[in-house]
């Protein structure tokens, strides 16, 4: 096979071939130019102390197992008060928004307020 062989080749596969050397070639130029940082992040990952980490999810994973249902229905409440004031906001440039739904918002403003979780 001689080059003008393997370029006919390359190029009647060009949706193939083209593409996948524009991946490689930008891949080593990424590894050639960034090595000096990824060293650097390689070592400051070995030297990292995850136990607090580990630690914290634990304790995050097993409150969310042990959570009440009145912790449960004031989340309820919050998303549906910020599921309103999105749409809202997404209609304040017509003023299309009712008297009633914005009592229904403030009332939940005021709800979500009493209830809040700390």
């Amino acid at each position: 096979m001689d080059w003008s062989n393997i370029l006919a080749w390359y190029f009647s596969l060009f949706f193939v071939t083209i593409p996948a050397t524009y991946i490689i070639i930008t891949e080593l130029l990424d590894l050639i130019f960034n090595s000096s940082r990824i060293n650097q992040l390689l070592k400051h990952s070995d030297s990292i102390d995850i136990s607090p980490l580990e630690r914290e999810f634990t304790i995050q994973k097993d409150k969310q197992l042990h959570l009440s249902k009145s912790d449960l229905k004031e989340l309820e409440r919050q998303i549906n008060y910020v599921r309103m004031t999105e749409r809202i906001s997404a209609n304040k440039w017509s003023d299309k928004v009712t008297p009633e739904e914005k009592e229904r918002v403030t009332a939940a403003k005021k709800i979500s307020d009493i209830f809040k979780i700390k």
